[in-house]
């Protein structure tokens, strides 16, 4: 995939200019499909989501890219990346332990190509594939179906130093010339 250097691209559902990118061009598809396919709200997904991961001294933050929340509840975080799910699966389950003050019971990672959705307390792959994405409807289903569940400070200091990990050592998400 190439995509014009120095370029924007407008966000589907914010609106907001963000660098064009490989990763961002994966975004703005995954929130097409998750409107114009899959049911969801404008208002029900969120686009970067940050996270505090201040400790020990140092001041760091990451985002999921989209979270979904029905009603009053978080359901699942998204992340958006080119390259190997099972690289990223760490990450958004680190991501979907802290966004919250209860634990986002589902996560999923996609490429753009494929995904996998995870269960949040198990780290297990659900499911895969861009149609095993719940739609809505499955989605309030799953959420009445999986008790909140919270974790302790001790692990939730554990994920965060993972998330922090993450963070820091991202690859370049500049586009190759073309």
């Amino acid at each position: 995939m190439t995509c014009p250097i120095n370029e924007t691209i407008r966000d589907f559902l914010t609106g907001k200019e963000f660098p064009d990118s490989d990763d961002e061009q994966i975004r703005q598809r995954l929130e097409r499909l998750l409107i114009e396919e899959k049911g969801y709200g404008r208002d029900e997904v969120a686009v970067g989501v940050a996270i505090d991961l201040s400790m020990d001294g140092r001041v760091e933050a990451a985002a999921a890219h989209l979270v979904i929340k029905l009603g009053e509840r978080q359901g699942m975080v998204i992340q958006c990346a080119r390259g190997s799910l099972v690289t990223r699966h760490r990450e958004a389950l680190s991501l979907a332990r802290l966004i919250g003050p209860v634990v986002i019971p589902f996560a999923a990672v996609t490429n753009g190509r494929d995904a996998e959705v995870l269960d949040t307390a198990t780290g297990s792959v659900l499911a895969a594939g861009l149609a095993a994405l719940p739609d809505r409807v499955t989605l309030m289903q799953y959420l009445a179906d999986v008790p909140e569940m919270e974790i302790d400070e001790k692990r939730r200091l554990k994920e965060k130093r993972i998330l922090a990990a993450f963070s820091t050592l991202q690859c370049p998400t500049e586009c190759e010339p073309g």
